[in-house]
């Protein structure tokens, strides 16, 4: 497995560092693009991408993670798209790039926050994308959303007695119950932060279309993020109308912060990925050996009943 520094792209130019498993065939094993998590340097927070990437490169999948415009290494951008558009442009010329440097076809894109939010754009709108592994993505909250993060605070002293004082949970818990679900909202502060978020009607649009070109999901959620998940099945319940067969797997890492700080929770990440791909997409090589074929000197042969020997067989 190789490493190298690479830029791509005109105007503007874009760097990133591509994974060359150097195993032979390579156009026929999906490729990985790494997506921006907000501001961050392409390494992504926790430097989940380089674990990433390396696992999955060891496995014979290549990838490639780069920095889009105005980030990290890359120029800044020279058009006035928003983030998303711009996002899903040059995730498409990461594509072609991998396309063109080694042969890759197929491709898996992989984000956090707002890397979720363009991978999953992306996977849209891109008919080479085979698979998308968004983490704090799209999701929408249901009726035990509500209980899970507003339930145990209602049998706590401490919460009764805030309100009594005037400082509660309940107001916007009420609000929320009683108003729409405005959806997932991100950090305001930057341009990336203050995309418009797309409707739940739209969002369950996008995912029948994936189903129905076959674009397999690792849909990846945090604890850390409770303001939007707060239970393993969630995602299924918000989009219930859709029949995603068995192109979806949802994994909810209930004590890992929204950056996956935790090298445990980075570990059981890197297993979450590399063994969904694995799965996918396996190996020629590992998959299961034929029997072992009879040894020539045993075939028509018989054990005799009365000597105990070997006779030749009729």
């Amino acid at each position: 497995m190789r490493e190298r520094a690479t830029t791509f792209s005109e105007a503007p130019r874009l760097a990133g560092v591509v994974c060359d498993p150097e195993t032979g065939g390579l156009e026929e094993r999906p490729a990985f693009v790494f997506l921006n998590a907000g501001i961050l340097h392409r390494v992504g927070p926790s430097r989940i991408h380089v674990h990433l990437a390396r696992a999955l490169g060891r496995d014979g999948h290549p990838s490639l993670r780069f920095d889009f415009s105005g980030f990290g290494d890359s120029e800044n951008p020279r058009d006035g798209l928003p983030f998303r558009d711009r996002g899903v442009a040059e995730a498409g010329r990461a594509m072609d790039y991998l396309k063109e440097s080694l042969g890759s076809r197929q491709f898996i894109l992989v984000g956090l926050c707002s890397g979720a939010e363009v991978g999953h754009a992306s996977g849209v709108a891109d008919p080479r994308v085979v698979g998308i592994v968004p983490m704090d993505g799209h999701i929408f909250r249901t009726p035990r959303f509500y209980l899970h993060r507003y339930g145990p605070r209602l049998i706590r002293l401490e919460s009764w007695l805030n309100l009594l004082r005037g400082r509660t949970y309940l107001g916007p818990f009420i609000r929320r119950l009683v108003g729409p679900d405005p959806g997932p909202t991100l950090a305001e502060g930057s341009e990336v932060f203050e995309m418009d978020r797309p409707a739940k009607a739209e969002i369950e649009a996008d995912l029948q279309q994936l189903v129905d070109r076959g674009v397999r999901m690792l849909q990846i959620f945090t604890g850390g993020m409770d303001d939007l998940c707060t239970y393993q099945g969630q995602f299924e319940e918000a989009f219930a109308s859709i029949d995603f067969e068995e192109l979806l797997q949802v994994e909810f890492f209930s004590e890992a912060d929204h950056t996956f700080t935790s090298p445990r929770d980075q570990q059981r990440l890197v297993e979450t990925v590399a063994g969904w791909a694995r799965e996918c997409w396996p190996r020629v090589d590992e998959r299961p050996a034929p029997a072992p074929a009879e040894p020539k000197h045993e075939r028509g042969r018989r054990r005799s009943p009365s000597a105990g020997m070997t006779d030749p067989a009729p």
